[in-house]
């Protein structure tokens, strides 16, 4: 019996020193802050590194270089005790000292040296995602964060992500006071000096204001205090939400297109103001009477031509006539331009009355040439690429890529929550497209809407469903030229602006062709390998809890020894 209570005491001593010990490592631990950081595929790129830069705590500023321990593409970094605030960093290899950039630095083999957060407050075991890599150029990236623990002192800017869908104007009024429209204007910063005494003359008059841009324009918002409103992300859309840019780090413009422009300014939630704006295309003239318009169909047609040499989607062109007094007439309203057909030779060209004048040519993503009279002599091409007028057989068109062979499924995720998911296809040669706004797109039992497009097509365009351009829900992808391959999946939540890089926003991911007699059944993945990796990285809470569990675990193995044995 007394060697039997010599070895439980000695057990019981054994087991209180290991806790003790436990007890020890975890508070050191949990001194120190395990952080996440997944950068995206733009930060990623070139090899860059990353590094935690934090300020507040009680060894002053520190660097933390991050790692990818597990290859996933997602960086840790351990945050000492007693930090609060942290900016996360982005490098290329060759800039080696941690050190800010100065301008002499900014490029490398034309490459930026250097991009950051605005600054963060630490969530203990959360992980920022990167969503906007370029904002503020290299300061200001835009996130969020998921999961972690807010650390107590933290007074940096926790940036939030914007939904770059339309905010809701409805219950919204409008924002009556000193307001003034400042930015890029016009090819010249205009009003982002913050001086109060030079607010400009672009003033909303009870929330409007009407102006003629020269050229395309990016534009913020401010007050009579001059407090700079500026947006999270780049908008190309006809509304978006301007923050306070001393309060949240909001460092984008809107863009705006050239001509005439009427805005309506509404006061958002807290501190927010929200922008909207129509354009009526061209730069000058004054709209005259419609009922004094010409009686087009009673002039002769000419044929314009477009040198497509920029190699835009669905070229379309804004037709008036300009009279002597000023006055002009269009031909074509501003939303049902004319759409170029392509003739046997590649040529794009359109019909229109002799006596129209004047001319806008543009794309289907906003990009246009400024008011252009038309030519009067044989020089009846525009090459949208050198901007001159040159005569038909001087130009000599590429023809338009081929269409698919096959029919391509194609996914998309909606990350940006639309209540539908439409596909709006078609082909530049002939072959018959899809009323607006497409087929509806097939939920899958992975979340992911599907869709197999026929062959013979060439430009994909994903909606919401809405029919109508001018409605505020209305939310559309740029045009697409559709993948040649099955392996292809499109994100509309890397939307910031319902444009952009048709390249970067496909994805490649396995999809599998549908079942030949289940046409319409969307395909999910039938075997692990094709199962997104989604298992969450365990926070350094979680990595304790575990730790203590298998401890606890062995001690009662140790007592489960020590009683059978007697």
């Amino acid at each position: 019996m007394k060697n039997n209570t010599r070895k439980i005491l000695l057990a019981f001593l054994v087991v209180m020193t290991l806790i003790v010990s436990m007890a020890t490592i975890t508070a050191s631990a949990a001194e120190d802050s395990i952080v996440y950081l997944d950068p995206g595929s733009e930060w990623a790129s070139n090899d860059a590194r990353f590094a935690i830069y934090t300020w507040d705590g009680p060894a002053g500023a520190q660097w933390i270089d991050m790692t990818d321990a597990d290859s996933d593409g997602v960086y840790e970094g351990v945050v000492p005790s007693g930090y609060s605030n942290i900016i996360f960093c982005r490098m290329n290899p060759e800039f080696t000292e941690n050190r800010w950039n100065t301008a002499e630095e900014w490029e490398i083999d034309n490459r930026p040296v250097w991009n950051q957060t605005v600054d963060l407050i630490l969530r203990a075991g959360g992980t920022f995602t990167i969503t906007d890599p370029w904002a503020g150029n290299n300061k200001g990236a835009s996130g969020s964060w998921e999961g972690g623990t807010e650390v107590e002192g933290g007074s940096g800017t926790d940036t939030p992500v914007v939904n770059p869908e339309n905010p809701d104007i409805s219950n919204l009024e409008l924002a009556v006071g000193d307001y003034y429209l400042g930015g890029y204007i016009n090819g010249a910063d205009y009003g982002i000096v913050d001086d109060a005494s030079n607010l400009g003359v672009y003033k909303f008059v009870d929330g409007k204001l009407s102006m003629t841009f020269e050229q395309e324009s990016y534009v913020v918002i401010k007050d009579s205090q001059n407090t700079h409103y500026w947006t999270q992300t780049y908008i190309q859309d006809t509304i978006g939400t301007f923050f306070n840019k001393d309060a949240t780090g909001a460092g984008e413009k809107m863009y705006v297109p050239a001509g005439r422009v009427e805005f309506t300014l509404y006061k958002g939630e807290g501190d927010t103001f929200v922008l909207t704006y129509k354009s009526s295309g061209h730069t000058g003239g004054t709209e005259g009477d419609p009922a004094n318009a010409p009686k087009w169909d009673e002039y002769e047609t000419i044929t314009i031509y477009l040198g497509n040499s920029k190699e835009w989607f669905n070229p379309r062109a804004h037709i008036w006539y300009r009279a002597d007094d000023g006055f002009d007439y269009a031909y074509t309203s501003w939303e049902n331009d004319i759409e170029f057909e392509i003739d046997e030779n590649f040529y794009y060209y359109i019909e229109i009355p002799s006596i129209c004048n004047y001319i806008i040519f543009r794309d289907n993503n906003g990009e246009q040439t400024a008011d252009l009279q038309i030519s009067t002599n044989e020089n009846n091409l525009y090459d949208n690429a050198t901007g001159e007028w040159v005569k038909k057989d001087s130009y000599k068109p590429a023809p338009p890529p081929s269409d698919t062979e096959k029919g391509v499924t194609v996914a998309v995720k909606n990350d940006a929550g639309w209540e539908q998911v439409y596909c709006y296809y078609w082909s530049l040669n002939g072959i018959a497209s899809v009323s607006w706004p497409g087929e509806e797109m097939v939920k899958g039992e992975d979340g992911l809407y599907y869709f197999t497009i026929p062959e013979g097509n060439y430009f994909v365009i994903f909606n919401n469903g809405m029919m109508e351009e001018s409605d505020p829900a209305f939310r559309k992808t740029p045009d697409m030229k559709i993948p040649q391959d099955n392996n292809v999946l499109y994100n509309n939540g890397v939307l910031t602006n319902d444009t952009g890089d048709d390249d970067k926003n496909w994805e490649y991911l396995l999809i599998e062709n549908k079942p030949e007699d289940k046409p319409d059944t969307p395909n999910t993945p039938d075997t692990p390998n094709d199962t997104p990796n989604d298992t969450p990285k365990m926070t350094f809470i979680q990595k304790v809890a575990k730790a203590i569990l298998l401890f606890l675990r062995s001690i009662e193995d140790f007592f489960k020894g020590i009683f059978k044995k007697n």
